[in-house]
């Protein structure tokens, strides 16, 4: 099966995308030709940055400063999983590290200035996503995605169930008794 004729082989992003799109709950996207692109090539520049010695603070400190300085250059939203790419590993063990799970390997052994420059980074991003949600910057479902997702927040209830003695051994039998017909004792 090939493809039609008729398909144009270079599509006009004008034409295609919308600059608004409204959805259903009245959340308005703002879509504009390019963006995808825009982004695609911060992460790239990401991506291509060399190696970072995460043993040495001054390195690990000068590539979060860097890449700040890119989020800023390209009024890029910072992200947990660009943070983590640009130090040399994936979202899940940035919060592994900034919580202080023991997942073992490189970073396990991580000296403690390291560390800390990695958590206040993190704690930047969090800072961010607050600022973001307060002040109508991101869409909320989005927020609260990126909030459980990257920062730990949950929604949880909580049902606490105790056994209580509420008679004791006496009162429960003449409770009983006291149901009980008189040829039943």
């Amino acid at each position: 099966m090939g493809r039609r004729k008729d398909l144009p082989t270079v599509i006009d992003a004008t034409k295609v995308v919308p600059s608004q799109k409204f959805y259903p709950n009245g959340i308005v996207a703002d879509l504009q030709p390019g963006d995808n692109s825009k982004a695609l090539a911060v992460i790239m520049q990401f991506n291509n940055l060399p190696v970072v010695d995460l043993n040495d603070p001054k390195q690990v400190e000068e590539r979060v400063n860097l890449y700040m300085q890119m989020c800023y250059d390209n009024d890029y939203k910072p992200t947990v999983s660009s943070l983590a790419a640009v130090l040399g590993f994936n979202r899940r063990s940035l919060i592994a590290i900034v919580s202080g799970e023991n997942i073992g390997g490189a970073w396990q052994n991580l000296p403690t200035s390291s560390l800390l420059i990695i958590k206040k980074a993190y704690s930047s991003m969090e800072q961010l996503w607050e600022s973001y949600m307060q002040n109508g910057k991101i869409n909320p479902v989005s927020g609260i995605f990126l909030a459980k997702n990257n920062y730990g927040y949950v929604d949880k209830v909580e049902h606490v169930v105790e056994a209580k003695a509420t008679l004791d051994e006496n009162q429960l039998k003449n409770r009983y008794e006291a149901t009980l017909g008189d040829d039943e004792l």
